[in-house]
């Protein structure tokens, strides 16, 4: 036998067989046994391949062991047992069965020539039926072990997974666009209410400048009402005195006093200017400011203060002590003109409210310092920058301003006085004034009594 050979020539024998009658089949190992380098005999074990057959569970796949000929000698499907998976060697396969014991009839499953060593995948047929085989060497026994899965199997869980993948791929790519669509109009979405915001701070500060402007109008307006009973009784005297020399011109051009006439016609128009300028200065006063800065004289902006205030500083008996020098005529400051005469007439008046009326005399002073800030240049930090600053210091000798009442002063609607005499706008209005011409206003009481307020702006040029 082909074992008893392999076992002579000091080799591990294999062989299986099958018995006629009964259809056992049967594997054999055998080895030889050897002294002093000897075969002495030989080793035969016969296993009874019945004996460890079992119930293969995979109904979809086969398995099969085959020998290094590739005959099946056990399987999962009976129509292949004892059959040669591949033509190759077939021939010398057969002709073993001419020996004594060996009575197998190998037959082939398929006409193919199948490379029995490749342990990948291959595509094969078998009894007319394609199969997926997956090969694993036994290198002890020197068997292989091959499991089979039927094509048409195989191809329908490829089809499956193939749909199933391009049915993941497609929701994935829908779920993926409509995520991609989400997040286009959550960025349109927060555009849109990024732009609906701007549009409405814009529009809510629009309406706000406006009210800003209004309310500045109407304190402006309320002022030039509380001196409207002064500013009437200094238009009237002029225009008394107007008729009187036009009437004196009458009866001297009667009486061809043409000398006098003329003297009479000169003092008219002197009248006429006067007026004149007390209605140029009041009509400045009243019109709407776009706010723009320009360089201001100081001097001139106090002067017209006052001569807005003229008539309640003669109607008070106020002494103003105000005389600017040749230096103060030519300090100029960065302001908005009408602002910056509204907030002088709102400090001024506020002194004449102030003044004790109790004195012999009652005072206000004004005053223009200067003085240097030095702050940080923005476009380069090591370099500083310095400005020019005028301070416009404006005293009575009244009684001041209570402690308790100078941090609430600039606050709106904050007033010590009755409320048919003011709402307790102007120094909040004065005070947002300065500010958004770059400048301060402050107030404090005064070392010799009375208040002092300083408005502080920089000056149009900058050193």
């Amino acid at each position: 036998q082909p074992y008893f050979e392999q076992a002579s020539q000091n080799a591990l024998g294999r062989y299986f067989s099958t018995e006629t009658k009964s259809s056992d089949r049967y594997y054999y190992f055998a080895r030889s046994v050897q002294f002093a380098n000897k075969v002495i005999g030989i080793i035969t074990v016969q296993v009874a391949l019945s004996d460890i057959a079992f119930n293969w569970i995979v109904s979809e796949i086969d398995f099969a062991v085959t020998d290094k000929n590739g005959v099946v000698f056990l399987t999962s499907n009976n129509s292949w047992d004892l059959k040669a998976i591949s033509k190759t060697n077939l021939n010398t396969i057969n002709e073993l069965k001419n020996k004594p014991t060996n009575n197998i009839n190998v037959e082939k499953l398929n006409d193919q020539t199948i490379n029995l060593n490749n342990e990948g995948f291959q595509l094969i047929k078998l009894l007319n039926k394609n199969y997926l085989m997956l090969s694993q060497k036994m290198e002890l026994a020197d068997w292989d072990v091959r499991v089979f899965s039927r094509y048409a199997n195989a191809q329908k869980e490829i089809s499956r997974t193939v749909l199933i993948s391009g049915i993941l791929i497609f929701l994935i790519t829908a779920l993926a666009g409509l995520l991609f669509k989400i997040q286009n109009q959550r960025k349109e979405f927060r555009q849109q209410a990024r732009e609906d915001l701007e549009n409405k701070v814009r529009e809510r500060t629009k309406a706000l400048k406006q009210s800003q402007e209004d309310l500045i109008q109407a304190a402006k307006m309320a002022a030039l009402g509380q001196l409207s009973a002064g500013i009437t009784h200094e238009i009237n005297n002029p225009l008394t005195a107007i008729r009187a020399y036009a009437e004196n011109a009458g009866q001297f051009l009667k009486k061809n006093r043409l000398d006098m006439v003329e003297s009479n016609l000169r003092e008219i128009t002197k009248l006429t200017e006067n007026m004149a300028a007390i209605t140029g200065q009041l009509k400045s006063f009243a019109r709407k400011s776009k706010g723009e800065l320009t360089a201001v004289h100081l001097d001139k902006a106090i002067n017209n203060a006052i001569s807005i205030v003229h008539s309640k500083i003669i109607s008070q008996s106020i002494q103003i002590d105000y005389i600017a020098s040749a230096e103060d005529n030519n300090k100029k400051v960065l302001a908005d003109e009408i602002w910056l005469s509204q907030i002088l007439v709102n400090l001024i008046s506020n002194a004449i409210s102030a003044t004790n009326k109790n004195n012999t005399e009652r005072n206000i002073w004004i005053n223009i310092t200067e003085q240097n800030d030095v702050h940080q240049n923005k476009k380069n930090e090591d370099s500083p920058q310095q400005t020019n600053l005028y301070c416009i210091e404006i005293k009575d000798n009244g009684t001041g301003i209570e402690e308790s009442n100078l941090e609430r002063i600039f606050e709106p609607f904050f007033t010590t006085k009755p409320t048919s005499k003011g709402l307790g706008l102007g120094l909040s209005i004065s005070f947002n004034l300065a500010k958004d011409m770059n400048g301060t206003l402050d107030a404090r009481n005064h070392e010799s009594g009375g208040a002092l307020f300083t408005l502080t702006l920089p000056s149009s040029i900058s050193v």
